[in-house]
């Protein structure tokens, strides 16, 4: 079996991050094209915590401080938050770029190694989360990091070492792998530290084992000692009100679905079969091990936006390392025997071979990202949030940013159409006090909408110093006028009135950005009796002053 060249690999990583970072930064800026709502999310956390506040401590979100702190290096020191985002990225690679290599050499043989390599450097800097939508994106970024460390740690795991071993240091990148999930997305450490734990029990690896959780333990403790126990207790939280909550405990299908619908019934196909032949072949550790990834693994693409299965790209590399160590014979024993028949390799072929092109679509798109990034045209861009110097270099297209579109319902009491308006088949309107709200959701737009909701706001005597709760997805007003950002408030709606206790003033907007977020949020203010006065009715919405004792 043939190695990879050290330092050819270490070459080629090198200039694969030269090259994907050149064409990154080519345009002096970061345009995107999709998913503003969430660019929105990160910018808002990001300026609280240039401000001084901390995630979980000072505001809710299930979203680990680590997903932050690369890009908030980079804002402390004055880079606008666009380049800080871009240049963040090539930080995490280059932190983690030792332990790919590694992992590369020692785990993957031959051209298979510098693919590894390639594929898990191109998905901590792309621009895309990934589908085959050719936009540009920086959403759900800590997604596609956590995916690195899985396929660097999962590798560690699942493959034996090609040459000599050193337990010692692969435990440390184990449990600095898995240490670093917790605190990116804990999706992913509650769907793969387990199973890993597990296996490396069943391999009897215990200076891998104890290195791990020595390490792991570790950092846990310098955050502890760094952040303070309530930190812990505060992610806790916030993590099972997202669990527990209606808005968001799952962000697409239900879990069976995602794992048998035609979109995803192919890549859960391909791994028990995967599962089959290596059983089949004699190699009943591995079948055993990739049939135990199987729930965590999916698992983790049911909780990721898309519920896109990135896992099935890191299986096709998984079984092509397998195959490598597949002897070949000439004459082989009969199937009594229990051993790797040029059967077996011929069905791993065709498994690895789906698998490539199963996910070679998101892949590709990733890679071509940046490509695509650098050949932006600028003059359909604007600066998605205006007026804010550290954010004149983030900036979006002019006719997603300030064309307000959305959806209605257009069926009306007493008119011909009436007797379809069926609650049960719609779903209850959003009441307020009684009052039934209109049907209605903005659904393009929202720096244009946020910004001309601030002005008429700071316009009507809402403006410095004032503190606004929205019933909405987003309470983001200051970003976008000269209001304060709600004490204690939630940068994305997850549940709860956290923050509305602070608010000089509670917005209910008449066409909010997320309809099952505001009817939530009325609920709930209706469920505990939260006392508020109208103080101002628009076209747009209506403003309460809320009678604190």
């Amino acid at each position: 079996m043939t190695r990879a060249n050290r330092a050819i690999l270490a070459a080629t990583m090198a200039g694969l991050l030269a090259i994907l970072g050149a064409v990154t930064f080519w345009p002096g800026a970061f345009f995107i094209r999709l998913h503003e709502g969430d660019t929105l999310h990160l910018i808002d956390i990001l300026l609280r915590m240039n401000a001084g506040q901390w995630p979980h401590l000072d505001f809710m979100t299930p979203i680990g401080a680590l997903s932050f702190a690369p890009i908030l290096v980079f804002v402390k020191s004055g880079l606008g938050i666009g380049q800080s985002i871009l240049v963040a990225q090539y930080l995490v690679a280059l932190v983690l770029a030792p332990a790919i290599w590694w992992t590369a050499f020692s785990r993957y043989p031959g051209r298979w190694a510098y693919l590894f390599a390639a594929v898990v450097l191109v998905t901590i800097v792309g621009l895309m989360y990934g589908s085959t939508d050719p936009g540009v994106s920086i959403s759900m970024h800590y997604n596609r990091w956590s995916w690195a460390i899985s396929f660097v740690i999962v590798s560690l795991v699942f493959l034996p070492p090609l040459g000599a071993s050193y337990p010692r240091l692969e435990g440390a990148i184990i449990g600095a792998g898995a240490a670093a999930l917790l605190i990116l997305k804990a999706t992913y450490f509650a769907g793969l530290v387990p199973t890993l734990l597990i296996l490396l029990l069943i391999q009897r690896d215990w200076t891998r084992l104890l290195a791990g959780l020595l390490v792991g333990l570790l950092i846990a403790l310098a955050i502890t000692l760094w952040a303070g126990v309530d930190f812990w207790l505060a992610y806790l939280r916030d993590l099972a009100t997202v669990a527990f909550g209606d808005i968001r405990p799952k962000p697409g299908v239900s879990y069976p679905n995602s794992v048998s619908f035609p979109k995803y019934l192919g890549g859960s196909l391909l791994m028990l079969a995967g599962v089959v032949i290596l059983r089949r072949s004699g190699l009943q550790q591995a079948g055993l091990a990739l049939l135990l990834l199987f729930p965590g693994l999916t698992f983790i693409a049911w909780q990721n936006w898309g519920n896109e299965q990135k896992w099935v790209w890191l299986l096709a590399l998984l079984l092509v390392a397998i195959k490598a160590r597949m002897p070949r014979a000439a004459d082989e024993a009969d199937a009594d025997t229990q051993r790797p028949t040029s059967d077996g390799h011929m069905a791993l072929t065709v498994v690895i071979a789906m698998a490539m092109a199963l996910s070679f679509g998101p892949v590709q798109n990733i890679l071509l990202s940046p490509f695509r990034h650098a050949a932006t045209d600028k003059t359909e861009y604007v600066p998605m949030v205006p007026n804010h110097p550290q954010l004149a270099d983030l900036l979006t297209v002019a006719a997603r940013a300030y064309q307000v579109d959305g959806r209605q319902m257009l069926q009306v009491p007493g008119g011909p159409d009436a007797r379809w308006n069926d609650p049960d088949l719609r779903g209850k309107p959003a009441v307020l006090r009684g009052e039934v709200l209109a049907s209605c959701e903005t659904m393009l737009g929202i720096s244009g909408w946020t910004t001309a909701l601030a002005d008429e706001l700071a316009q009507a005597g809402y403006g410095a110093g004032t503190q606004i709760f929205s019933a909405d997805l987003f309470s983001s007003f200051w970003l976008f006028g000269p209001q304060e950002v709600l004490t204690g408030g939630a940068p994305w709606y997850y549940g709860g009135l956290t923050g509305i206790q602070n608010a000089d003033v509670i917005l209910v907007p008449l066409c909010p950005q997320h309809e099952p977020a505001r009817k939530q949020i009325l609920d709930e203010i209706e469920a505990v009796g939260f006392a508020m006065t109208e103080v101002r009715r628009t076209d747009h919405y209506i403003l309460f002053k809320p009678d604190l004792p």
